[in-house]
């Protein structure tokens, strides 16, 4: 017995679906009181805090936009770290310090997915500056786990951004 067998084209591209949007969780720290030791107070939302503090500064060369809390480290020198339990694409900082802020983004394995600064101050000509300008660091990486804040110097962070 002989069979005949045609061939019919198979289309075997996948249907692209849409990507469902991200959660974009922003945090202002208004809930926060003056000196408190930041850590788990986010947990809910995936996100744990090491080494910060929720201060209201009153050094005009730091002053928010907003009366609002912001976050600094416990300790100057000390980084201000960030742990996500699902990692992000994105995370992006509104920073402000004495000095430049380094911003170092990590994957689940402790690899450095990215690396973002702030530019530095420019003085006055009388050696000092009135304040501080607020920043923006921003990564766009895939599978950022843990986000590290570092400075040579006093830092603030109003708000942070995660999706």
């Amino acid at each position: 017995m002989i069979s005949t067998f045609q061939s019919v084209p198979i289309d075997r591209s996948l249907a692209r679906m849409a990507e469902p949007e991200a959660k974009l969780i922003e945090l202002v720290f208004d809930e926060l009181t003056l000196f408190e030791p930041v850590n788990d107070q986010y947990q809910d939302l995936g996100m744990y805090f090491e080494g910060a503090v929720a201060i209201q500064p009153s050094n005009p060369a730091f002053r928010p936009a907003s009366d609002s809390f912001v976050l600094m480290p416990e300790t100057v020198g000390f980084p201000l770290v960030v742990t996500l339990d699902v990692p992000v694409q994105q995370v992006t900082a509104i920073v402000n310090g004495a000095r430049q802020v380094r911003m170092t983004s990590f994957d689940r394995h402790n690899n450095v997915l990215a690396h973002e600064r702030t530019t530095a101050h420019l003085l006055h000509s009388t050696g000092a500056i009135e304040s501080f300008p607020w920043q923006t660091l921003k990564a766009s990486v895939m599978g950022i786990a843990r986000v590290v804040f570092t400075s040579d110097a006093p830092f603030l962070i109003e708000s942070l951004c995660c999706g």
